[in-house]
């Protein structure tokens, strides 16, 4: 979502945000009709017998940092538990009922649940993690460390658990998918508590976060996907 008070986008960062678009609030029904249109789209993913195609939806992801106007510096977090059922309820009211709603923390806190919206609003607990250069013994343990708990704890509520979000621009240490994803995924206490992960976007030879055929770290992707213990799309439809 753009920031709906400035009309910025998601990372323009205005002060308590959600006060102006929670009920009573002049931004209100603005970002209702945003949510509406949200709600429009959402009801043309039909499969070809007519019916809705579920889809993971990861509303104000990282809102316990400060990256987005949701985060902590737009949002306290009885606001954000407000912001997130008011959207969830809306969507409802839309007929919108085949969305798997993930709650996603930032990895820059240890504990992954910081800020939990609660079960009645979640049925997946995430985590998203991104790796920065130059890259030392600490974020590939801190990764295992965080994933271990968020399996715990997700276990603990009833709820699935995923690496929401993984990222590492150009992936500069071309190992990386066999040294540090395939080892920490593989790890005891991550393996078989992860339902799935996902590496953020490709945009260009500049700007990617998965390999492309030429790409230097796209060997070692493809022999971390040998691995029969990761499994593709391709492989689970």
């Amino acid at each position: 979502f753009n920031n709906p008070v400035t009309g910025g986008p998601y990372h323009a960062l205005t002060w308590n945000a959600c006060s102006h678009i929670l009920p009573g609030g002049d931004k209100n029904s603005l970002f209702l009709s945003w949510i509406d249109n949200l709600a429009n789209f959402l009801n043309r993913l039909r499969d070809e017998n007519g019916k809705p195609i579920p889809v993971i939806f990861r509303p104000y992801h990282e809102h316990n940092a400060d990256f987005f106007w949701w985060g902590t510096s737009g949002c306290n977090q009885m606001q954000f538990v407000e912001l997130w059922r008011m959207t969830m309820q809306r969507l409802e009211a839309d007929q919108i009922h085949q969305l798997i709603y993930a709650y996603a923390a930032s990895c820059f806190t240890f504990d992954v649940t910081q800020g939990y919206v609660g079960d009645d609003l979640a049925d997946l607990m995430g985590l998203d993690f991104y790796f920065y250069v130059p890259v030392s013994v600490v974020e590939p343990a801190l990764l295992k460390a965080q994933l271990k708990s968020l399996a715990e704890k997700a276990k603990a509520h009833g709820k699935l658990a995923a690496l929401t979000e993984l990222g590492f621009e150009n992936i500069p240490y071309h190992s990386f998918w066999t040294s540090v994803y395939e080892h920490t995924l593989n790890a005891p206490g991550v393996f078989g508590g992860i339902s799935y992960s996902m590496v953020w976007r490709n945009a260009d030879a500049r700007h990617y976060y998965a390999p492309y055929p030429s790409s230097p770290d796209a060997p070692y992707f493809g022999t971390m996907a040998t691995d029969p213990s990761m499994l593709f799309l391709e492989k689970i439809h």
